[in-house]
């Protein structure tokens, strides 16, 4: 399908490539992301608790007792909260696929962080990876700071 799709649009922009596209450099979060979000990832049914915790100078993501993994590139896209993250999401779609490549697009809502959380999936000798996008939200654990 991307590739009709590109083929199509090289018909009119002899240049086109899905890359011109990319976004812009993450800016750094404000301090007021900073502390710890608990949240679900919603896969059906099935409901994965995760944690995000924002300090000054890192971040990580926590998948049900799983350990932290870092989280790289974390900022702010276009009003997005964006970051890549690794980790098993635990739940059939991704282990089928060993999706364990990560990608957030979170949107603050006053005391809430709601997007995607999206499991890169490897496509033999496809050049990009499957997205498989996950509903998630977060809620801060501390409410008092959800104000600073």
């Amino acid at each position: 399908m991307e590739r009709v799709r590109d083929a199509t649009i090289r018909t009119l922009v002899p240049e086109w490539s899905w890359k011109s596209l990319s976004l812009p450099s993450p800016e750094p979060l404000p301090k007021t992301y900073r502390g710890e979000w608990r949240g679900r990832l919603h896969d059906g049914d099935k409901v994965v608790p995760l944690i995000l915790s924002i300090g000054e100078k890192k971040a990580t993501l926590q998948i049900q007792d799983q350990r932290p993994e870092l989280i790289s590139g974390l900022g702010l896209v276009n009003g997005m909260m964006t970051g890549k993250a690794h980790g098993d999401l635990q739940v059939p779609a991704t282990r089928t696929a060993r999706a364990e490549e990560l990608s957030l697009h979170l949107q603050r809502r006053g005391s809430k962080l709601e997007g995607e959380i999206g499991a890169e999936a490897p496509i033999p000798h496809a050049k990009d990876p499957e997205h498989i996008p996950f509903w998630t939200e977060f809620s801060r654990t501390d409410a008092s700071s959800a104000e600073q």
